[in-house]
């Protein structure tokens, strides 16, 4: 029998597992954007709008309520960026590693899915080597 790598399934799935992990990696990094933007511009925004418009103080409670929840937004964007960015790189790790097509081969997995508890949500990263 010819050696794993030669066979072009095995092949293929090396490929796809090299282009899932760089996708992750781009992913992954491409989460900065959102905590930056959340963490740095929309507080700085916020402060020179308030200065700007010089509200009553309800007014300047509600808009800064409203901006605090965009900030929440964002970082949760980020989160899930990074998620799905460890998953893409799991899954790529777990083809590039995989051993040509066998029954151990098959019952590799990677999964992810939301979770929700009672103090809760978030991402569940699952993984069967």
């Amino acid at each position: 029998a010819p050696p794993p790598s030669d066979t072009p399934e095995h092949s293929k799935q090396r490929t796809t597992g090299f282009v899932l992990i760089g996708l992750g990696a781009a992913v992954a990094a491409a989460s900065v954007g959102p905590f930056v933007y959340g963490g740095m511009v929309i507080p700085k925004n916020t402060e020179a709008q308030v200065e700007k418009m010089m509200p009553d103080p309800a007014k300047e409670r509600n808009y800064r309520d409203q901006e605090k929840k965009k900030q929440i937004a964002w970082y949760v964007t980020g989160g899930l960026m990074i998620a799905a960015g460890i998953g893409l790189v799991a899954g790529g790790a777990v083809l590039v590693t995989r051993p040509k097509a066998s029954k151990e081969a098959r019952t590799a997995r990677v999964g992810i899915a939301p979770s929700v508890g009672p103090s809760g949500g978030g991402v569940l990263l699952s993984g069967r080597f």
